[in-house]
Protein backbone atom coordinates (compact mmCIF):
# COMPACT_ATOMS: atom_id res chain seq x y z
CA UNK A 1 0.00 0.00 0.00
CA UNK A 2 1.14 3.56 -0.93
CA UNK A 3 2.68 5.70 2.12
CA UNK A 4 1.24 8.36 3.33
CA UNK A 5 1.46 11.39 5.55
CA UNK A 6 0.27 13.69 7.24
CA UNK A 7 1.58 17.18 7.10
CA UNK A 8 1.26 19.40 9.78
CA UNK A 9 0.80 22.90 9.76
CA UNK A 10 0.74 25.45 12.91
CA UNK A 11 -2.79 27.12 14.10
CA UNK A 12 -2.27 30.62 13.53
CA UNK A 13 -2.80 33.16 16.48
CA UNK A 14 -2.42 30.01 19.22
CA UNK A 15 0.36 31.75 21.03
CA UNK A 16 1.09 28.06 21.76
CA UNK A 17 4.57 26.88 20.12
CA UNK A 18 4.32 23.29 19.94
CA UNK A 19 0.28 23.34 18.74
CA UNK A 20 -0.21 21.59 14.88
CA UNK A 21 -2.83 20.49 13.54
CA UNK A 22 -3.14 17.99 10.28
CA UNK A 23 -3.89 18.48 6.83
CA UNK A 24 -5.01 16.41 4.45
CA UNK A 25 -3.63 12.63 3.65
CA UNK A 26 -1.11 13.09 1.39
CA UNK A 27 0.21 10.29 -1.41
CA UNK A 28 4.27 10.12 -1.59
CA UNK A 29 4.59 7.50 -3.97
CA UNK A 30 2.91 5.34 -6.66
CA UNK A 31 2.33 1.29 -5.31
CA UNK A 32 4.08 -1.43 -7.07
CA UNK A 33 2.05 -4.00 -8.65
CA UNK A 34 2.65 -6.69 -6.10
CA UNK A 35 1.27 -4.51 -3.56
CA UNK A 36 -1.95 -3.34 -5.95
CA UNK A 37 -2.60 -7.26 -6.08
CA UNK A 38 -2.55 -7.21 -2.25
CA UNK A 39 -4.85 -4.26 -1.67
CA UNK A 40 -7.37 -5.49 -4.60
CA UNK A 41 -10.13 -6.01 -1.99
CA UNK A 42 -9.64 -2.34 -1.11
CA UNK A 43 -10.16 -0.76 -4.16
CA UNK A 44 -12.76 -2.58 -5.18
CA UNK A 45 -14.39 -2.37 -2.36
CA UNK A 46 -14.20 1.44 -2.72
CA UNK A 47 -15.45 1.51 -5.67
CA UNK A 48 -18.63 -0.52 -4.46
CA UNK A 49 -18.91 2.61 -1.89
CA UNK A 50 -18.73 5.21 -4.66
CA UNK A 51 -21.58 3.44 -6.54
CA UNK A 52 -23.53 2.79 -3.43
CA UNK A 53 -23.62 6.85 -2.87
CA UNK A 54 -24.54 7.13 -6.48
CA UNK A 55 -21.37 8.93 -7.45
CA UNK A 56 -21.18 9.72 -11.33
CA UNK A 57 -18.69 7.35 -13.80
CA UNK A 58 -16.76 10.98 -14.64
CA UNK A 59 -16.94 11.82 -10.85
CA UNK A 60 -15.23 7.97 -9.93
CA UNK A 61 -12.66 8.55 -12.85
CA UNK A 62 -11.05 10.70 -10.73
CA UNK A 63 -10.48 8.69 -7.60
CA UNK A 64 -7.67 7.02 -6.48
CA UNK A 65 -9.27 3.52 -6.15
CA UNK A 66 -10.38 4.39 -9.90
CA UNK A 67 -6.74 4.30 -10.78
CA UNK A 68 -4.85 1.79 -8.86
CA UNK A 69 -7.56 -0.57 -10.37
CA UNK A 70 -6.29 0.81 -13.74
CA UNK A 71 -3.21 0.42 -13.34
CA UNK A 72 -3.87 -3.28 -12.63
CA UNK A 73 -6.24 -3.98 -15.57
CA UNK A 74 -3.52 -2.44 -17.63
CA UNK A 75 -0.86 -4.73 -16.43
CA UNK A 76 -2.70 -8.13 -16.12
CA UNK A 77 -6.05 -7.41 -18.35
CA UNK A 78 -6.67 -11.11 -18.16
CA UNK A 79 -6.51 -11.23 -14.29
CA UNK A 80 -8.32 -7.94 -13.51
CA UNK A 81 -11.05 -6.76 -14.75
CA UNK A 82 -11.44 -3.00 -16.82
CA UNK A 83 -12.82 -0.61 -13.07
CA UNK A 84 -15.43 0.99 -15.77
CA UNK A 85 -17.29 -2.62 -16.17
CA UNK A 86 -16.62 -3.39 -12.60
CA UNK A 87 -18.24 0.09 -12.28
CA UNK A 88 -21.07 -0.07 -14.31
CA UNK A 89 -21.67 -3.74 -13.51
CA UNK A 90 -22.01 -2.87 -9.65
CA UNK A 91 -24.24 0.00 -10.58
CA UNK A 92 -26.60 -2.35 -12.57
CA UNK A 93 -27.01 -4.05 -9.21
CA UNK A 94 -27.96 -1.03 -7.78
CA UNK A 95 -31.55 0.36 -7.89
CA UNK A 96 -32.00 4.14 -8.47
CA UNK A 97 -32.05 6.16 -5.33
CA UNK A 98 -31.35 2.72 -2.93
CA UNK A 99 -28.64 1.84 -1.09
CA UNK A 100 -29.39 -2.16 -1.57
CA UNK A 101 -28.67 -4.17 -4.28
CA UNK A 102 -31.96 -5.04 -6.84
CA UNK A 103 -32.99 -8.81 -6.16
CA UNK A 104 -32.69 -10.99 -9.02
CA UNK A 105 -36.04 -12.49 -10.86
CA UNK A 106 -36.53 -15.60 -10.56
CA UNK A 107 -37.01 -18.08 -13.45
CA UNK A 108 -39.93 -19.10 -14.24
Amino acid sequence: MGVFFFRPFRLNGSGRSGLFRMSLITFTNQPTIDELRQTFEVYTKALHLLVADNVDVSEARKSVCWRRLSRLHESMPNHYPNPESTFLSLKARFNPGSKTPARRRKRS
